[in-house]
């Protein structure tokens, strides 16, 4: 890892969209469970607008939390 990669800060973001290969139901079930947050404050991430889940986060963890919330079918992005 190069210095500039230990200082630089990223952050996930979810733009509401859903994987093809599941359905709405299943992933937004995922979804609470994962952030342990009921079905109205995960509805509420579906609003087609991009919602930061975490920030300040180095690359490894930002790669780590993304794995994580794409299994749950839902798609996330790493930004810097």
């Amino acid at each position: 890892m190069t210095k500039s990669q230990d200082t630089e800060k990223f952050r996930l973001v979810f733009k509401g969209e859903i994987a093809a290969n599941i359905d709405h139901e299943t992933a937004r079930k995922n979804l609470c469970t994962l952030l342990k947050a009921d079905s109205t404050k995960i509805n509420n991430l579906f609003n087609e607008k991009p919602i930061y889940i975490k920030t300040d986060l180095n690359k490894e963890d930002a790669d780590k939390y993304k794995t994580l919330f794409n299994k749950t079918g839902c798609i996330a992005h790493i930004e810097p």
